[in-house]
C-alpha cells in the first residue's frame, strides 16, 4: 500500500514520494479494522446479494444496493485503538475524539 509503483502515482514516486503515505495507510488500516470489528453489515431483509458490476477487468459492488449498519453489542472501547496502533500521543487523541463523534449506530 505504500510502495510507489509507476502505475499508481497517488503518493508520487523517487524523490518526490510523499512521506505522508506510511501515516495515511496506517490511519485507514486503524479506521478499517475499527469499522470492521465494531459494526455488523448486513443486506436489508429481503434482498440478496446484488450482482457485482464489471468494467473491463475491475469488478465494483452496486452503488445502488442498500446496507444496513448496526453497532455490534461487543464493540471495542476506544483504548482498543492504543493497544493496537503505533503511532503516538496526538494521532491516538484525535482518533480516540472522532470515533466518539461518530454515530453510525443504525442507518
Amino acid at each position: 500500500m505504500v510502495q510507489t509503483d509507476k502505475n499508481h502515482l497517488g503518493f508520487g514516486r523517487g524523490k518526490q514520494a510523499c512521506p505522508g503515505r506510511y501515516f495515511a495507510a496506517a490511519e485507514l488500516k486503524i479506521m478499517l479494522t475499527r469499522i470492521l470489528t465494531g459494526y455488523e453489515f448486513n443486506f436489508v431483509e429481503g434482498t440478496d446479494r446484488p450482482k457485482s458490476l464489471f468494467l473491463d477487468e475491475n469488478c465494483f459492488p452496486d452503488p445502488a444496493a442498500k446496507l444496513m449498519l448496526r453497532r455490534r453489542k461487543n464493540g471495542h472501547p476506544d483504548r482498543w485503538v492504543e493497544r493496537t496502533s503505533s503511532w503516538k500521543g496526538t494521532v491516538i487523541m484525535w482518533l480516540k475524539y472522532h470515533y466518539r463523534e461518530c454515530h453510525l449506530d443504525v442507518i
